[in-house]
């Protein structure tokens, strides 16, 4: 295990190395190694799953006062303590013992500022990326949340129920097995009900797409039923629920009273994004483009319905829209404006 995360040298306490294993997680998934360490750690003591928990709880909390500036500057600085202490495990000659303590006071650093501003807070917690980012993160009842880029999402753990609300963007959720507490996820005017279930939902455009890629899911209209229907959904989706097997998508209009439709899905390249690609299959370019401004600063827009309605294939690099430009330009009809900051991808003159 890795020593820096320890609870057993030093005399660190379960508290501390359960903070230090938040920060970690929220930079960026665990690669294979650390989830085994983690794992590990989790394993060698009745202590740490429960210290875990506590922090999850209070670093979730913080996310709820994200637009507090001297809390964003607060958090920004223990995590950036937190760097520079794991970063100076690598250099030459540096003392391990100071490195290890450094890593723990900017974790206890954290959680000490988070408890100071989010005493007890309830309702629901907001969970966001920003601008070419993705992030996942570890709810308190154990399911998986992962963000896609300028996404949002609202999450209500109560006792009899989870409620989440996908906001904005595109998340997809690996879900916690409870009987006794279903899991919803609602967007674009319809509700999702899983249970030990792994899916994905993405607001598009004018559209909602829900992929289910493990278990079952029931997708009903409107805002979350009441608990004892979510139970009931749970078990039997009923005539007024559209009932997703894996590999299947379905996609509705948010707006429109219209029927959706369910399609296979294209699991691999659903899941691309998650490894850092934007991958297109016949994908209309203005969903194309409204993707490809999750990542980049300079905005794409669409000149004409005629480009916006060409379907564009190929794999690409999150963030590199320059290359995707270029691109689009040699294979299909399509010119590229810039006006101001402005990028225009229009139709080609014929």
């Amino acid at each position: 295990m890795n020593d820096d995360l320890s609870s057993r040298e030093a005399g660190t306490g379960s508290s501390e190395a359960a903070g230090a294993w938040c920060i970690r997680m929220a930079g960026a998934p665990l690669d294979p190694a650390e989830q085994a360490d983690f794992d590990a750690w989790l394993a060698a003591d009745a202590a740490h799953p429960p210290a875990f928990e506590r922090a999850l709880a209070v670093w979730g909390g913080l996310h709820a006062m994200e637009a507090d500036a001297e809390v964003i500057a607060m958090r920004a600085e223990a995590l950036e303590a937190m760097r520079e202490a794991n970063a100076k495990r690598w250099t030459r000659g540096a003392p391990r013992r100071g490195w290890r303590w450094a890593m723990v006071a900017a974790a206890c650093l954290l959680l000490a500022l988070t408890i100071a501003f989010f005493p007890g807070r309830g309702g629901p917690v907001e969970y966001a990326t920003g601008l070419g980012e993705r992030r996942t993160f570890v709810l308190s009842d154990g399911s998986r949340l992962s963000l896609d880029a300028e996404t949002r999402v609202a999450v209500d753990l109560a006792d009899d129920r989870r409620m989440l609300h996908l906001l904005a963007g595109r998340a997809k959720f690996d879900v916690e097995k409870d009987a006794a507490r279903p899991f919803s996820v609602t967007a674009g005017g319809r509700t999702v009900v899983a249970t030990g279930t792994a899916f994905s939902v993405e607001l598009l455009g004018d559209k909602l797409h829900v992929i289910l890629y493990e278990g079952s899911v029931a997708v009903v209209r409107g805002e979350p039923p009441s608990a004892p229907r979510l139970l009931a959904l749970k078990r039997t989706p009923g005539k007024d629920a559209i009932a997703l097997v894996p590999g299947r998508e379905l996609v509705a209009p948010v707006k429109a009273p219209v029927a959706p439709t369910i399609v296979e899905a294209d699991v691999a390249r659903s899941l691309a994004w998650e490894g850092g690609q934007l991958s297109f299959v016949d994908e209309p370019l203005s969903a194309v483009a409204e993707r490809l401004n999750r990542y980049s600063r300079a905005k794409v827009t669409i000149g004409d319905a005629r480009a916006a309605a060409i379907e564009i294939n190929g794999v690409f690099n999150a963030g590199d829209t320059d290359a995707f430009l270029d691109a689009a330009q040699m294979a299909y009809p399509l010119e590229v404006r810039r006006e101001g900051g402005a990028v225009i991808l229009a139709s080609r003159p014929r």
